[in-house]
């Protein structure tokens, strides 16, 4: 490390012993009139009260790097041999590091080496809790994601070692433009699934953009640098996290909303950051993009996503919708887990997703007309269902008979668990409507179970209090024939319409 670069972190180091409000006294010493010098200071201790002391370091929030030292970097380790590895040449550096491609001798094959800065790896207590990282990383076992092979020491220095993928990012493919609607979706739906692996193993990557994403000369889609996620833990652990609680780590644009709050964050961060890749590789655009990134951090937190459509009016709503469930802020209301995302992208892709389009705003504004009779139809059922506990009560009024009580509090029973079932898929046209599908497989046949229960109690009343009274008994025998015709014929009727497959 040269001269230049071991005094600054020096004088960064030292400043951090000293309260805030003295270290502008403490720099005018140490700096003197040397403006360079005291830049780079601030901006590293700028990076460090950003990051929330992210390793005690700063790390690569706001947009920003960690200036790499002069022997950390470059085409200065071309060439050189690393233990069993000898390296090629720089493939990027960001804040933790420097990735070159190297060959594994042992093995004869290519490997990414990112030789971690020594700024982050410094204490035995930072190494172990790489190790750590490493160690649930190189759990991972799935297609899509670069293989993480080792962490190692080689002369002194860490290097996290991972298969090297031959192919371009998503970055620089959406450079020349938005990929085609195929390659959207193939590419998301391999992405999810990626992501699935990752987050069942207990592993969140927190730092999802098109630059880690590369597709090989296959055309195979690998999720890379997984060197920030995280493991989750058992409750009850001792086992430390990389970051601190309130660390701030990642790139502020592919950030979710909580992640830039500082607060503990779990898959559905990335699942966030899935949303916001989808976006931009549909329409070659960032959905929160400013002028800065404080702005579009602002926008994050404050501001809707325009819709695909409204971007590339080829674009299918059902993209749009599931683009936007991913991009809810608050994330209960997110999609529930990565798989569910590449299932109805896959649906998208089959053909077999359709969601209602979101109405245009306007006095002219409402539901379609296949949706409102479906909507009237689970209205006029519930109230149906509701109303004719009134009936069976009579009946069990004037009989006054064991069976007739249970046959009330059955019907009583059962009627709450289908108005529930109704009113469950009328909030989800209206509020969540990109898992109507899956909704309607999971509750299609319980609802036709409960109709038919209801069917069923309402003639045994009816037979019931057939002797006593004619008239009560016909008006809740025509009522239950009624509700089995709808069941059985008006309700696949309105659905289909409303919903095609």
């Amino acid at each position: 490390m040269d001269h230049r670069w071991q005094r600054i972190t020096d004088i960064f180091n030292a400043a951090l012993e000293h309260e805030p409000a003295r270290r502008e006294v403490f720099l005018d010493a140490q700096c003197g009139g040397d403006a360079a010098l005291r830049a780079e200071v601030e901006s590293l201790l700028a990076a460090h009260d950003e990051a929330d002391g992210f390793l005690d370091v700063p790390a690569a929030v706001a947009g920003g790097f960690v200036p790499t030292p002069p022997d950390e970097g470059g085409d200065s380790l071309a060439g050189q041999v690393i233990g069993p590895y000898r390296v090629e040449r720089e493939l990027g550096r960001g804040g933790m590091g420097v990735v070159y491609l190297a060959e594994d001798t042992r093995l004869g094959r290519k490997v990414a080496v990112k030789l971690l800065s020594s700024i982050f790896s410094r204490d035995a207590v930072r190494r172990e809790r790489l190790r750590l990282e490493a160690r649930a990383a190189a759990a991972l076992s799935h297609p899509g994601i670069a293989t993480v092979f080792s962490l190692e020491e080689l002369d002194g220095r860490l290097c996290l070692v991972t298969e090297y993928v031959r192919g371009d990012t998503l970055r620089s493919e959406i450079e020349h433009g938005p990929l085609s609607l195929d390659l959207v979706l193939e590419t998301g739906i391999q992405v999810a699934r990626g992501l699935a692996a990752a987050h069942a193993a207990g592993v969140i990557h927190r730092d999802l953009k098109p630059d880690n994403i590369i597709r090989s000369r296959q055309g195979e889609v690998k999720i890379l640098d997984f060197g920030i996620a995280r493991l989750e833990t058992p409750s009850g652990t001792n086992t430390p996290p990389l970051t601190g609680a309130g660390a701030v780590l990642g790139t502020p644009g592919y950030m979710s909303p909580e992640q830039l709050d500082g607060a503990d964050v779990d898959w559905r961060s990335d699942i966030f950051a899935l949303g916001i890749l989808l976006f931009e590789i549909a329409t070659a655009v960032h959905p929160f993009a400013g002028p800065t990134p404080e702005s579009t951090v602002a926008k994050v937190f404050a501001a809707d996503p325009p819709t695909l459509t409204s971007l590339d009016p080829r674009l299918p709503e059902e993209l749009d919708a599931i683009v936007r469930k991913c991009l809810r802020r608050h994330r209960t209301d997110r999609y529930a887990t990565a798989l569910d995302v590449a299932r109805d992208m896959l649906d998208l892709r089959e053909g077999r997703l359709r969601i209602p389009s979101a109405p245009a705003t306007g006095a002219a504004s409402g539901p379609s007309r296949p949706l409102w009779w479906w909507r009237l139809h689970q209205a006029t059922a519930m109230i149906v269902v509701g109303a004719l506990v009134l009936g069976v009560w009579q009946v069990h009024h004037a009989v006054k008979q064991d069976w007739t009580l249970a046959i009330l509090i059955a019907y009583c029973a059962i009627g709450a668990i289908n108005g529930t079932l109704r009113a469950h898929l009328w909030f989800t046209t209206a509020f969540n409507p990109t898992d109507m599908p899956e909704q309607f497989r999971r509750s299609a046949p319980l609802l036709r179970g409960t109709d038919l229960v209801v069917v069923a109690l309402l003639l045994a009343s009816a037979a019931f209090v057939a002797h006593r009274d004619i008239l009560l008994s016909s008006v809740i025998a025509a009522f239950g024939v009624g509700l089995a015709v709808t069941s059985l014929i008006v309700e696949p009727a309105t659905r289909k319409a409303a919903f095609p497959d």
